[in-house]
């Protein structure tokens, strides 16, 4: 495993020490870590990071999606931003969940667009990664209570949540390698997407069509 923050190294050889697997870290040229393990004990490893979450996802910030000096934001970056650190924030607040080993997070904020004749209830929707042996039901209550409740106007029904155990995402018994990491890209994938569908609902239909109409 290569290209490793400091954190996520210790964090990796710590959790591998854990469970006895000998591993050990060295230093990269442009001041990442790896992460090696004996070719036997290759899948093994490979199960026990992914199960405690590691190495731990980073998500792209708002800085990265809009570079520039910051000191004029349009209304699509406020919105956008806004969206993101709304998200960000019920993100944090599931991982300090028992058992929750990583999450992705997308709310739909409340709209009052003229065209409505009702104004749209907010709705949430989550995809969570539990450790093995977390029972995913009782999980499931906690994690829709935690982002109803941290949402203005959202009803606990319009939160949907799925979990998935964290050793079915890659690296299971029999899994090349190269294919649980590729799991992994699809997982960060999918995170990206639910960001972009984020703020895609963020600034709203109007202004997607006077986008793409000053694109033209």
């Amino acid at each position: 495993m290569d290209g490793l923050s400091q954190k996520d190294a210790n964090l990796a050889l710590s959790e591998l020490s854990r469970v006895g697997i000998p591993a050990s870290r060295e230093t990269n040229a442009d001041n990442t870590y790896a992460i090696t393990v004996r070719g036997d004990d290759l899948v093994e490893a490979l199960q026990t990071l992914n199960a405690a979450g590691l190495p731990q996802r980073t998500s792209q910030s708002i800085p990265e999606l809009f570079p520039g000096d910051g000191l004029i934001v349009t209304p699509f970056e406020l919105k956008a931003r806004l969206a993101y650190a709304q998200n960000e924030e019920v993100r944090r607040q599931l991982l300090a969940i028992e058992g929750v080993v990583d999450a992705l997070v997308r709310i739909s904020a409340s709209s009052d667009q003229p065209r409505l004749r009702e104004p749209m209830a907010p709705t949430a929707s989550a995809v969570v990664t539990l450790r093995p042996g977390v029972d995913p039901l009782a999980t499931t209550v906690k994690l829709k209570s935690v982002i109803a409740a941290a949402v203005q106007g959202l009803d606990y029904q319009g939160v949907t949540v799925v979990t998935t155990p964290a050793a079915t995402m890659e690296a299971a018994v029999g899994v090349e390698p190269d294919t649980a990491f590729s799991l992994r890209g699809m997982f960060t994938i999918l995170a990206f997407a639910l960001l972009l569908a984020t703020l895609a609902l963020a600034v709203g239909p109007q202004t997607l069509q006077r986008l793409r109409g000053s694109t033209r």
